[in-house]
């Protein structure tokens, strides 16, 4: 398989017509036509249930031919890996067009410019409420991180991208994207009333989210750090030698713990 082969798709959700006929809603990472959405039809003999653990994340399949296909996960050739082939009997690739246009896309349109303008009046001030939280944590990863650190390169490797957290704030509008809309923020509906429904949903949590609770902001960083350290932790047993996990685990949940008793 070339790079260039390799075109991802997001998967959103699988809904399973029977057993062994699957369908996987969600759309492509190159240029996906916001006019459509996109479902992949499989039927397999084998079963295809390992599929259901990479919802919310991007996969590719290899058809390798008529009777036999391969799975990828990860967003990038370089990270992607698979579990084996497996046979299928019918492969179907779709893109159909949403429903509602004339009436709804242009609501969803002006809702948007609302929200954009919305989101970058806020962006300041959840920035701000951000940076107190992230402080703490520096600060408590000071106080109990071993003071011989820098000669342990795995803990440097792990906890860097943590302590380096936001670094420049290109990113923070994505992140509050998630503060405010913290299950599925990558979704494609098939008509456009959802559309704006869910837009309608962030507007208004966006209005009304209080970005001085200490609370909701801290609860939303833990996440993220959460969410990186989860990353991160996996490929050290690739970077490094004799890596002892647990005893890393053992400290970022200390640090957790820690934050989350933090008041502003």
């Amino acid at each position: 398989m070339k790079d260039e082969d390799y075109k991802p798709f997001y998967l959103n959700n699988i809904l399973v017509i029977d057993e062994g006929y699957y369908v996987l809603n969600g759309f492509p990472l190159y240029f996906p036509n916001e006019d459509l959405y996109y479902e992949i039809h499989i039927k397999s003999n084998d079963s295809l249930k390992i599929i259901k653990s990479y919802v919310e994340d991007w996969i590719y399949i290899d058809l390798i031919s008529t009777v036999e296909l391969e799975i990828y996960t990860g967003e990038h050739i370089q990270e992607c890996f698979s579990d084996g082939p497996s046979s299928y009997t019918y492969y179907s690739y779709r893109e159909i067009e949403k429903t509602f246009k004339n009436e709804w896309k242009p609501k969803v349109k002006n809702l948007e410019v609302k929200f954009h303008k919305l989101l970058n009046q806020r962006l300041p001030a959840y920035i701000t409420a951000r940076s107190n939280v992230v402080q703490n944590f520096k600060c408590l990863y000071k106080e109990i991180s071993p003071n011989n650190n820098n000669t342990d390169k795995a803990h440097t490797f792990l906890f860097a991208s943590l302590y380096s957290f936001p670094g420049s704030d290109l990113a923070s509008e994505a992140y509050l994207h998630s503060l405010i809309n913290p299950s599925k923020e990558l979704i494609l509906f098939k008509d456009w009333k959802s559309d704006y429904l869910y837009l309608e949903a962030k507007y208004n949590s966006l209005v009304n989210i209080d970005l001085d609770n200490y609370v909701i902001v801290k609860n939303h960083v833990i996440d993220i750090y959460k969410n990186m350290f989860n990353h991160v932790l996996p490929s050290l047993k690739y970077n490094f030698e004799d890596v002892d996990e647990p005893k890393y685990t053992t400290l970022f949940t200390s640090l957790i713990k820690m934050l989350d008793k933090t008041e502003a």
